[in-house]
């Protein structure tokens, strides 16, 4: 999460805008992007992990990842302001996400998530750190 945030940054501009490849190799990608990697380094780290697409405002990608006790939702994207990963979409269940983010009919099929334990983890970290 934070490694993709301060490494890259989101562009449109790139032909092949939503590969892992222009992510590592060019430091520049879009949601797509972000999600794919995000996936391959969680399943590296031996931590189930899904790709969700469905849209905000425009067509969009983002994670859902297995934890001990249950299904989170990660955007990394989302949480992309630049060098400071800003946590609002790190751990949350599907009734925080779902508010701005709407999964398309294939990834509705995929786990709820349920998770408490870990939820906004991060989030609560860097505000107490504050």
């Amino acid at each position: 999460h934070d490694y993709l945030i301060k490494n890259t940054m989101y562009d449109k501009s790139l032909v092949d805008d939503q590969t892992i490849y222009n992510l590592f190799i060019n430091k520049k990608s879009v949601c797509t992007g972000y999600a794919k990697a995000f996936s391959l380094i969680m399943t590296r780290l031996n931590i189930p992990t899904y790709t969700i697409t469905g849209y905000t405002d425009e067509n969009h990608a983002w994670n859902i990842i297995e934890l001990e006790d249950g299904f989170y939702n990660i955007d990394v994207t989302s949480d992309d302001s630049g060098d400071t990963p800003i946590y609002k979409y790190f751990n949350i269940n599907d009734n925080m996400i779902l508010i701005d983010h709407f999964k398309d009919e294939m990834s509705k099929k995929l786990k709820y998530t349920n998770g408490s334990k870990y939820i906004n983890t991060y989030s609560t970290l860097y505000e107490k750190s504050k």
